[in-house]
């Protein structure tokens, strides 16, 4: 498991990107929500963006220490240097 602080990024070089779909060329959007009926575990956001076409972004959350609900929303644009916008909600 890769542990971190909140907001931490972890770039990791696995080569070329197997997702390089025209779909995916220019944004990727997911929206994850956990909740603390899933036993407050920490979970991994993966994202793979086709614009940097080699890089592995890990964004670790722990919820059971932030309350018991956490929201987290991702939005990457390809366009915007790609930038990582994470916003949180309870």
């Amino acid at each position: 498991m890769i542990k971190g602080k909140m907001g931490e990024n972890y770039s990791y070089n696995f080569g070329k990107s197997n997702v390089e779909s025209k779909i995916l060329y220019h944004y990727l959007c997911i929206n994850i929500f956990i909740s603390s009926y899933l036993y407050h575990h920490i979970y991994i956001i993966i994202f793979i963006s086709s614009s940097l076409c080699r890089h592995l972004y890990f964004v670790i959350f722990i919820s059971s220490s932030l309350y018991h609900h956490l929201y987290i929303v991702i939005f990457i644009s390809s366009s915007l240097y790609p930038l990582l916008y994470i916003i949180f909600s309870i």
